[in-house]
């Protein structure tokens, strides 16, 4: 089974996972399973996502897991919340199972306050970014990355680049966008076009298009969605009450839609 905790920390910092199963150790930090960094830890200031795979026995699979994160620091050992109180939970489900490997939904650190939240370590990144009228990425290409609310369209086409802004931003705005965006995508992608998805921070519009896309399109599961981007854009929202709500409005306008050609054509996620 996998482990997935999204935090900020510094690239000093080792995080561990422990918990009642004997596999887990027993609540013995000691024993706590070591946890890896999906990429590497550059900043405390950007937030990362750490994953732990953990062989347990059928039996403890099959039953509630309590567990908590710890983080190492020069030797001392931080506990996540404010005690026991703060212990998690988890229970198997079939829906979370991904290339027969179980991945619990993936958790947030929570603060010694008791604060576990993701708005704590999205929404400081996201407006860092768009207070600086910036854009986020995680690698550069040869091609302009500034969004087209700030770069003239003539840039775009002096770069051979065509653009097609879908503007949303709450809930109630993914929900709406999302069949047209995805939809959009897919004709691009089967077209053979490259398509290079972004918003300001890369957080929720790009992700929630992607996300999207491989939900309706690939046909993947939520938990293997959010696994995937995590893994390589640990500071992702991901909407999946969103996702969900729109799964009818797009089933209703473009019908049962999935890949015709160039099935091995890689989805990438900078």
């Amino acid at each position: 089974m996998l482990r997935g905790v999204v935090t900020t920390v510094g690239p000093e910092v080792q995080l561990m996972v422990v918990g009642s199963p004997e596999e887990m150790g027993h609540w013995e930090p000691d024993r706590a399973v070591h946890m890896h960094a999906c990429r590497d830890v550059i900043s405390p200031a950007e937030p990362s996502f750490w994953q732990a795979d953990v062989s347990v026995s059928e039996k403890a699979l099959r039953e509630t897991i309590y567990f908590k994160f710890m983080k190492r620091i020069s030797g001392e050992i931080i506990w996540e919340g404010r005690g026991s109180q703060d212990d998690r939970h988890c229970d198997y489900d079939d829906a979370n199972v991904v290339d027969g490997v179980h991945c619990f939904p993936a958790c947030h650190w929570i603060e010694s306050w008791g604060h576990s939240n993701e708005m704590h370590h999205t929404t400081n990144f996201y407006f860092n970014i768009a207070d600086h009228q910036a854009i986020h990425f995680s690698r550069q290409h040869t091609h302009t990355q500034t969004p087209v609310s700030y770069t003239p369209l003539d840039v775009y086409k002096s770069q051979r680049l065509a653009s097609e802004q879908l503007p949303w931003c709450v809930s109630a705005g993914r929900i709406r966008m999302l069949p047209q965006a995805v939809f959009l995508l897919h004709g691009l992608l089967e077209c053979g076009h490259t398509v290079y998805v972004h918003c300001n921070a890369g957080v929720g519009r790009a992700a929630a298009a992607v996300a999207g896309y491989l939900r309706y399109i690939l046909g993947w599961s939520a938990r293997r969605c959010e696994y995937f981007l995590r893994a390589r854009r640990p500071a992702v929202y991901l909407d999946e009450e969103a996702l969900e709500m729109a799964t009818g409005d797009f089933a209703q306008k473009f019908g049962h839609v999935r890949r015709c050609i160039n099935e091995e054509q890689e989805v990438r996620v900078y």
